[in-house]
């Protein structure tokens, strides 16, 4: 195939048509240097950007509808695959020959429109379905007797599908007793009024019941800055326990002038 006379019928076939704008050129161009790239092997695997940038167009809806209506006029075969993943395959039939590649145009777009619309048919074979009576709360196989089975057959059958139904009922309220606990673990965060009575109670004062929330509050209850916090009454506890240490001793202001070891009747007019 001779490329010069596919980009003159590409020309001439555009010029033909009044509809064709220079976005619609751009883009077929970048499309035929991709296909040089190729070696001129259809199709071609395209990206949207790459396109986009080198047909200078910088809206997406603009090279949607123009790449559209180029394959709607038969210059392209437009295969989007619709996954950013996989790029998109477009084939450049020949426009040298006007009459053939409409020929090839037309058969190509009939096939891959039947494609779409036939439904595809597979020989899915599914796996027969076992009656069996299944309950919402827990799986309990039914226990009805087969009359085809001995009698002793039937009994251990049916002793065995209870044992069953009571492991499922215990493996139940184990997964439930294990729910509440966790319920019970999760850590809500004391108020004010809560914390005030326990530091009474441990004959501590209101203020330093005040400065224990106000701490653990505006670092989000964490001890040690670190870790989540799980029973406030031992952080209490503590807290309290070092307030003791840290306690400073008061200061004694009734000074003694006899402990500066001077005379109290001293006459300052007399001379150093």
């Amino acid at each position: 195939m001779n490329h010069i006379k596919h980009l003159t019928g590409f020309y001439n076939k555009s010029n033909q048509d009044p509809t064709i704008t220079p976005s619609h050129i751009s883009i077929y161009l970048a499309l035929f240097q991709r296909w040089n790239l190729n070696r001129f092997k259809n199709p071609i695997i395209i990206s949207r950007t790459e396109i986009m940038i080198a047909a200078k167009i910088k809206s997406k809806a603009t090279y949607h509808k123009c790449i559209k209506e180029l394959h709607q006029k038969q210059y392209i075969i437009y295969k989007p695959s619709y996954n950013p993943y996989e790029g998109t395959e477009v084939i450049l039939p020949d426009l040298s020959n006007p009459t053939s590649s409409n020929d090839t145009l037309s058969c190509s777009i009939n096939n891959q429109t039947r494609s779409a619309t036939e439904p595809k048919t597979n020989n899915i074979q599914h796996p027969p379905i076992k009656p069996t009576e299944t309950n919402n709360s827990s799986t309990l196989t039914s226990t009805v007797p087969n009359p085809a089975l001995p009698l002793n057959e039937q009994l251990q059958k049916r002793v065995h599908t209870i044992d069953n139904n009571r492991n499922n009922i215990d493996n139940n309220s184990k997964y439930s007793v294990e729910a509440k606990n966790q319920k019970k673990s999760v850590f809500i965060p004391p108020t004010l009024v809560e914390i005030l009575p326990y530091f009474i109670e441990k004959k501590a004062t209101e203020f330093e019941a005040q400065k224990f929330h106000n701490y653990y509050s505006s670092n989000g209850w964490l001890v040690g800055g670190k870790t989540k916090m799980k029973d406030w009454q031992a952080a209490a506890r503590n807290w309290l326990l070092n307030a003791e240490k840290f306690k400073t001793p008061q200061k004694n202001n009734n000074l003694n002038p006899n402990n500066l070891h001077v005379t109290n009747n001293k006459n300052y007019a007399e001379p150093l």
